[in-house]
């Protein structure tokens, strides 16, 4: 149902796309309507007591000419439609030579081209926004591509110095474990040496249990005095 109040009549009329004319139309909607309620329904659907009545039959309808459309009534496309008519009637043999796909030209800037109308000046407008979007485009490509080799040039640097650190790193832990070798060896002979020095230490003990052995107590003019008159012989022939 439609509302008649939010619809205006003119509007009604246009919907309803019939040849009567006002009055009639207002006429016929009137057997339709109530409380201000446009019931279409009505006026589309056939009732089950009518359905099986015999109808007329339908008006025949001429194909060629509903198959021009507004062509012959617009005054923008009669002149292109006038010219192609007047070119198949005179030259009937160069209708099957030409292209189907040759557009006709107005002065209006709109072409009838593969059974629709082309307007001119919007395909130059979307072929200068297609072009001007494939500019932008291939700016931000080349940008890019100068990105990505830098890029590529600070990855290259950035492997080799990755790479070198890893050769240093290499050689200092090579170092480190013959360091660690040698330290370990170190102790090793650090031990050796202490064992040796404590093992000496016992056997020396008794002997110079009652002797000071102190620097302090032996100055090295002493020593040295000591050790020439030790080695003066003795009246005897032998030394002290």
């Amino acid at each position: 149902m439609c509302e008649h109040n939010l619809t205006l009549d003119g509007e009604l009329e246009v919907c309803i796309q019939t040849s009567l004319g006002s009055r009639e139309q207002k006429k016929l909607m009137s057997k339709v309507m109530s409380r201000d309620v446009l019931h279409y329904r009505k006026l589309t659907d056939v009732s089950l007591d009518d359905k099986d009545k015999p109808r007329d039959p339908p008006p025949c309808i001429d194909l060629e000419s509903l198959a021009k459309g507004n062509n012959t009534v617009m005054p923008l496309f009669a002149d292109a439609f006038t010219a192609s008519v007047s070119v198949d009637v005179r030259t009937p043999s160069r209708k099957s030579s030409r292209n189907k796909e040759e557009p006709l030209v107005s002065s209006t800037g709109v072409v009838k081209y593969g059974g629709s109308l082309v307007d001119i000046g919007k395909l130059i407008q979307q072929l200068e926004k297609s072009e001007n979007a494939r500019s932008n485009t291939e700016e931000k490509l080349k940008e890019l591509q100068k990105e990505l080799l830098s890029s590529k040039e600070e990855a290259k640097k950035s492997y080799e110095r990755c790479s070198k650190l890893n050769k240093e790193l290499k050689s200092t832990n090579s170092n480190l474990k013959s360091m660690e070798e040698e330290l370990q060896k170190a102790i090793e002979d650090n031990n050796v040496y202490q064992r040796a020095l404590n093992q000496i230490k016992v056997v020396i003990r008794p002997l110079v249990a009652g002797v000071d052995l102190d620097e302090e107590d032996f100055p090295m003019k002493e020593i040295k005095d000591n050790s020439k008159v030790k080695s003066e012989p003795l009246e005897n022939g032998t030394f002290e």
